[in-house]
């Protein structure tokens, strides 16, 4: 016997259970192959704007929805770690205790390391102090986007929206101050 195929469409109800029935157990897995909890949700966000926008997945079992998301959440993942490995990243924790124990009998290597953390820290002050305080919450008392909000008293995407525009401008003043040193 055939079966035809019938254009089903994702419906808000519909959504909203597969996003119940499938979110917990995905993002349990991606939090353990990400380092926070923040690209976590946001892979997970990307797993599920990709279903939104096939409505035949309605249709599956949620044995094979779920094996569908769980693959193109794995594939988003890669690209997540492609994208953040085109740039060098080093740990604040590994710059203040100065780096790894191979390197820490090279003075080359440690001076350059102090230079680097000297320049970073007069860029930080020619912030305005709003952009510090945003920058020391989140990275020297670890907090995240809604306890931010909560103690300034703003809403977490205005948060969330200040935070990646401060970390914006950091770079940007970094390097043109690398530059002109140079």
């Amino acid at each position: 016997m055939q079966q035809t195929y019938r254009e089903q469409t994702w419906d808000e109800t519909g959504f909203a259970l597969f996003f119940q029935a499938h979110a917990s157990p995905l993002l349990d897995y991606l939090r353990l192959q990400t380092r926070t909890l923040e690209d976590a949700e946001d892979i997970l966000v990307d797993a599920f704007m990709a279903a939104r926008q096939l409505p035949h997945l309605a249709q599956e079992p949620p044995r094979g929805q779920f094996a569908w998301l769980r693959q193109v959440a794995r594939n988003k993942m890669v690209d997540y770690y492609r994208r953040s490995s085109q740039g060098y990243v080093l740990p604040l924790e590994v710059a203040e205790t100065g780096g790894n124990r191979d390197s820490e009998n090279n003075p080359e290597h440690i001076l350059m390391q102090a230079e680097t953390l000297a320049q970073l820290q007069a860029t930080l002050k020619r912030l305005p102090e709003t952009q510090q305080e945003l920058l020391r919450l989140r990275f020297t008392e670890g907090l995240r986007c809604p306890q931010i909000a909560t103690r300034l008293g703003k809403r977490e995407g205005a948060i969330r929206t200040m935070l990646v525009r401060t970390l914006q401008t950091l770079r940007g003043m970094y390097h043109t101050n690398q530059e002109e040193t140079r």
